[in-house]
């Protein structure tokens, strides 16, 4: 948060609260929702100052507390020692000529006239730190805004901002400008430089104006403002020429000139300006400016505009926001102590009018009108009350289950892994010897007679890439998680074997028109699609093709649990806009690997049984007749969880519904490509409690990894076995 110093001497004396403590001080600013602390001078230190100083911390918004006149402003106010200050202007007699050919760079200038000026070399000193202020808060370093103040009498008007080649001319820069303790001030006979000259001297030398050479740094022509007579009075952001300059006990007539890029930011800041130092001159005049941009609302317009800001707010909001109880009276009289006018409208609707002065910019909307009654009303009056809907989150099921499964794969020896979600196309599919497109899934490689080499399709359909991928890392959302456990695998290859690692975490993967219902929801069967197989009402939502059971109810429709993602689906990223191509959605697995150099499937199985048995899963042999055995538990009014370890030969006799794989089993069917077809297994539940049932539904596979996708991982000599699960399905029976 900004910060600004300024004496305490002349604080107080400014409030005529000359015995105020330092702990009443610090307290006063607490109220006002500010911090503050008193620094006393230290002997010996560099530049120490002479007198007690305070230091305010302010909020980036109030513009108009970056100097001591605006915190004495604001005490005033809550105090209720003076009103809130409007401002007014008289008409112009000066003419600001802004030039069109820095509509590109800096296009917009304003500018005030304050006349009869009463400075003292404090109040000078202050009028020069309120610049500097406003120069590293508003202005934004003068990126938005650049402030300059000259002596009127020095300067002929009209005056003009205009753009001109920075070798093409030379002036005098403020000599106060021009050294710092380690750099020794020019002679006076090579003060006359070129604008690029001086520019490079700022750099070379590292003075402080320095800083702000990159702002017109590369620039074809750079602002600049000259008089009648054409005298530079200017080089806006950089600094100004030392012909114009101000002398605290001289001036007597400022012209303050705003450039910059933000018309908005500039009569912000110049109403600070303006506001803050207007009691110490006699009046304020406005001047003409004389250009066609459509942003000034026409030509000639004038600047300042000091326009107060209405608002309209009722006492039922400003009571309601802040859980306070007060009248319509009570809260003029709160928000005149914030410099906000509040007159009461209508007593019974309980409208107020709210003028708030042109310095306030902070204040846009209705809200910021019941801070200033609640920082006015004080915030340690009002009490804490307990909301009246309780609205404690708990976590979803899900979630619980997740946690629940890390927890058994940990206790059982397994080490957890955190990896990212993207993965390249490589890792995710080529060296695990799975096709990257959809267009080649109907049958695993290994079981088609004409199959093509893996990756030879570039669609990349059964992906979800990222059109923009920052690294090669990042070229696509991973469809299982073994890839990126074998890469924490290879990381890990130096220690004791076996080396047991699982990762809980989510894959994407296509649809392909069957999504292997386990939950329900409600749909509108006349929305149902024509596709072969599909459920009534489902097409829509699943892709088609969907093969879950429909229920009794009509329009009910079993899908799967997970969140559904349309062909077509982009999503920007900071690492890339990820895009599918086709229908997919969203898994939670577990995976597990077993890495060593005689590690068997057997040593898996015991970990497996004892996930599937917390979710009520009983295992029976391959060979177990699963209808029969639904039957019997139908008689004796049993329900039936039984898990299966079935061979890959098995799987399309056991698992296919009317002579037909579903779209799950396809997938995990081409999983298996990545393990060595004689030690690979199809996991498979049945689950008749289910709503629809579920009868030998594939949720992973296990087996012995094939020796060239280790080897491709960076591995040699290693036996990997590996598990992966689909738990979506798993803690379905706990519904």
């Amino acid at each position: 948060m900004p910060h600004v110093l300024f004496s305490k001497i002349d604080f107080l004396k400014a409030i005529e609260e000359p015995q105020m403590t330092d702990e009443e001080i610090a307290d006063l600013f607490a109220k006002l929702g500010m911090e503050a602390e008193v620094r006393q001078p230290e002997e010996g230190q560099v530049d120490a100052p002479s007198e007690p100083e305070i230091e305010l911390e302010y909020t980036a918004n109030r513009f108009d507390l970056s100097g001591m006149d605006g915190a004495v402003m604001e005490v005033r106010c809550f105090l209720g020692k003076d009103k809130p200050v409007f401002l007014d202007a008289q008409p112009a007699t000066i003419d600001f000529v802004v030039d069109d050919n820095l509509n590109d760079i800096r296009p917009f200038a304003i500018g005030a006239i304050m006349r009869g000026l009463r400075l003292d070399e404090k109040i000078f000193k202050r009028f020069i730190d309120l610049q500097e202020k406003l120069h590293e808060n508003a202005c934004r370093r003068r990126t938005l805004v650049a402030i300059g103040t000259h002596d009127l009498e020095t300067v002929v008007p009209p005056f003009k901002y205009s753009g001109e080649d920075p070798r093409s001319f030379s002036f005098i820069p403020l000599k106060t400008t021009l050294h710092s303790p380690t750099v020794d001030m020019p002679e006076e006979g090579t003060l006359n430089r070129t604008a690029q000259e001086w520019f490079d001297y700022y750099e070379a030398n590292k003075l402080p104006l320095g800083k702000y050479i990159p702002i017109v740094k590369n620039l074809p022509l750079v602002p600049v403002i000259r008089d009648s007579k054409g005298v530079l009075m200017s080089l806006p952001p950089i600094v100004n020429g030392e012909h114009t300059k101000c002398v605290a006990t001289r001036t007597k007539d400022i012209f303050i000139d705003m450039t910059g890029t933000d018309l908005t930011r500039l009569t912000i800041v110049m109403n600070t300006f303006l506001t803050l130092f207007s009691k110490h001159c006699d009046s304020i005049e406005r001047v003409n400016i004389i250009n066609k941009h459509s942003a000034y609302g026409g030509s000639p317009t004038t600047f300042p505009r000091l326009v107060p800001y209405k608002m309209d707010v009722t006492t039922d909001f400003i009571n309601g926001l802040l859980g306070i109880n007060i009248n319509t009276t009570e809260i003029c009289g709160l928000l005149s102590r914030k410099q906000v006018v509040a007159t009461e409208d209508d007593k019974e609707k309980g409208l107020i009018h709210c003028l708030a002065p042109a310095h306030r910019a902070d204040i846009i909307h209705p809200a910021d009108l019941a801070e200033d009654v609640m920082i006015a009303y004080g915030v340690d009056k009002i009490t804490g009350i307990h909301p009246p809907i309780a609205d404690c989150g708990v976590p979803l099921l899900s979630e619980e289950v997740t946690a629940t499964v890390r927890t058994m794969a940990s206790q059982g020896g397994y080490i957890e892994m955190y990896n990212f979600t993207l993965s390249s196309l490589a890792e995710n599919s080529l060296w695990m010897n799975r096709p990257t497109c959809a267009c080649e899934f109907g049958e695993p490689d290994w079981l088609r007679k004409d199959a093509k080499p893996i990756g030879t399709c570039k669609c990349r359909c059964g992906l979800v890439t990222t059109l923009n991928g920052k690294s090669a890392d990042t070229e696509c959302v991973r469809s299982s998680l073994i890839p990126s456990l074998f890469r924490s695998l290879r990381t890990n290859s130096a220690h004791s074997k076996p080396i047991c690692l699982f990762e809980v975490g989510d894959v994407v993967v296509p649809d392909l028109q069957g999504c292997g219902g386990s939950v329900s929801f409600l749909a509108n069967s006349e929305k149902c699609g024509d596709k072969a197989g599909c459920v009534p009402s489902c097409a829509g939502i699943c892709g088609g093709g969907c093969c879950a059971s429909k229920r009794e109810e009509e329009g009910t429709v079993a899908v799967a649990p997970s969140k559904y993602v349309s062909p077509g689906f982009e999503e920007p990223n900071a690492l890339g806009t990820v895009r599918s191509d086709i229908g997919t959605r969203n898994e939670r697995r577990l995976s597990a690997l077993r890495g060593g150099p005689d590690v068997m499937v057997e040593e898996m199985i015991p970990f497996a049984a004892h996930v599937f048995k917390h979710f009520g899963f009983t295992f029976v042999s391959a060979d177990e007749n699963i209808p029969a055995l639904i039957e019997a538990n139908k008689k004796n009014n049993k329900s039936t969880g039984v898990w299966q370890m079935i061979p890959i030969s098995q799987v399309s006799r056991k698992c296919a519904k009317d002579g037909k794989l579903s779209g799950s089993c396809k997938r995990w069917l081409t999983d298996t490509n990545s393990f060595v077809q004689g030690n690979v297994t199809m996991l498979t539940l049945t689950d008749t409690a289910a709503e629809p049932p579920i009868i030998s539904e594939p949720v992973g596979v296990m087996g012995v990894v094939r020796p060239d996708v280790v080897r491709r991982f960076g591995m040699q000599s290693v036996v990997v076995v590996a598990l992966e699960v689909n738990i979506e399905t798993l803690y379905h029976r706990l519904i």
